[in-house]
């Protein structure tokens, strides 16, 4: 797998941690970040070894959420990072607010443009709290977005799928003066689309993470 930045500096923090506090971990992920079957099949492996504690970012709000609850049920202690889950037997969920976070990026969007000017937007896996909370939170701050948006899409942390997928849209709709990265990969992959559109510096790119 090729995980975004974000998740090696996640496990680079756990690793330090453990040795710190003298904690045996392992760490396993998916290939993709929209393998959600991939993630319920580790979760489902970790369950089975009965640790003291399992540290989860859910691909999936709704799907991974049974299987915290079967966690929990079985005395394991769960903390949610970065992406929630639909669960209230979780410990603590250690993350941004989502949902505060896409109000400030829509409000960006609505000082950097003028009034009718349109946007695109590309986001990660759309099944993921994070995204979720993103759009919603985007879309609220920005006056008559479902007009002026031109297109929506999710690059499913793939930032090759991203590029394309910038291309597709900008090439589709000349009228767009503003993207928006709602993550990393779609962030880079919109960077690489400008460039080699030649639209660098042309088009405004409004992201995060």
């Amino acid at each position: 797998a090729d995980p975004p930045d974000l998740w090696r500096i996640v496990e680079m923090g756990a690793e330090m941690a453990a040795r710190e506090f003298e904690v045996a971990w392992e760490v396993a992920g998916p290939k993709t970040e929209n393998d959600i079957e991939g993630q319920i099949e580790l979760v489902r492996a970790a369950i089975a070894k009965r640790p003291d504690a399992l540290v989860l970012a859910a691909g999936d709000y709704e799907r991974l959420a049974p299987l915290v609850d079967e966690a929990v049920n079985t005395g394991i202690r769960v903390v949610v990072l970065d992406s929630d889950v639909d669960s209230d037997g979780k410990a603590c969920f250690v993350g941004t607010d989502n949902y505060e976070l896409g109000q400030k990026l829509g409000a960006l969007v609505e000082e950097r443009l003028q009034n009718g000017e349109r946007f695109g937007v590309i986001a990660n896996v759309e099944t993921s709290f994070t995204a979720i909370e993103r759009r919603r939170g985007l879309l609220d701050a920005i006056e008559n977005a479902d007009r002026r948006m031109a297109g929506f899409a999710y690059c499913d942390g793939s930032m090759e799928l991203a590029r394309q997928q910038a291309i597709d849209m900008l090439e589709q709709n000349p009228d767009i003066t503003c993207m928006v990265g709602l993550n990393e990969s779609s962030a880079l992959g919109i960077c690489f689309a400008l460039e080699e559109l030649g639209l660098a510096g042309k088009i405004k790119l409004i992201t995060c993470d």
